[in-house]
């Protein structure tokens, strides 16, 4: 039942315990991004970032499952994980947060990569992608793995990021680019049942909550409620 994390998101939710680990913000362009990443095996899975000012969702295309984040001003997180599949969502308050010790680095919830781990980079050259759009190339290591970098700076996302060798390999591509505008990043209309994540305790008649409670309800992760 349990379903594995998808490689961008391993990158992505770095789980920073430090509660400044939020702070470094900058305002970012707000963008829709559709991300296609490709297996050495031959899968593949997409992935649609939209993201405004305060607020960032990973959608899964193909597991029809997204986790939304959002600031506030003072820098305090909310986080929503929706399974329309199973007609419900769980909602994690900053309080809820804190209490489960978890606190992603933002730069990274907005661009799949940490500034840290860009940073880490060494600049390559320079190349141009999806209409002749500037990119720098870097090179490095990653999570103890060979990484190449195509990086997009003017809205802050890779444009192609391959990481890893042989059978382990993966590539996340940008396949498409445009801005988030009010028909495009307005919240869904959804008729999910949203529950509280501190409640959930007492719900464990729920067939839903029990698979939830079982498997990663403190991990951002990934779908793993899905059949």
């Amino acid at each position: 039942m349990h379903v594995r994390a998808l490689p961008w998101l391993v990158l992505a939710l770095v789980v920073a315990r430090v509660p400044d680990a939020v702070r470094a913000d900058v305002e970012l362009p707000a963008v829709v991004a559709h991300f296609e990443l490709k297996r050495a095996d031959g899968s593949s899975e997409h992935l649609t970032l939209v993201r405004s000012p305060g607020r960032i969702e990973h959608q899964f295309v193909e597991r029809g499952y997204s986790e939304l984040w959002l600031r506030d001003t003072r820098g305090e997180l909310e986080h929503v994980r929706s399974f329309p599949r199973d007609g419900k969502s769980v909602h994690y308050t900053p309080g809820d947060l804190r209490t489960i010790a978890l606190a992603p680095d933002w730069s990274a919830l907005c661009s799949l990569l940490g500034a840290g781990e860009l940073a880490s980079l060494t600049p390559q050259g320079k190349q141009r992608v999806l209409d002749k759009r500037p990119a720098r190339v870097l090179r490095g290591s990653l999570r103890a793995q060979p990484a190449r970098l195509v990086w997009l700076d003017d809205v802050a996302l890779p444009a192609e990021l391959s990481l890893g060798r042989g059978k382990s390999k993966v590539v996340i591509k940008l396949l498409s680019l445009s801005a988030c505008t009010p028909a495009l990043c307005a919240p869904e209309k959804t008729e999910l049942r949203s529950l509280e994540f501190a409640d959930l305790g007492d719900m464990e008649y729920d067939p839903f909550v029990r698979r939830f409670l079982a498997q990663d309800a403190h991990e951002p992760h990934g779908p793993a409620t899905h059949r």
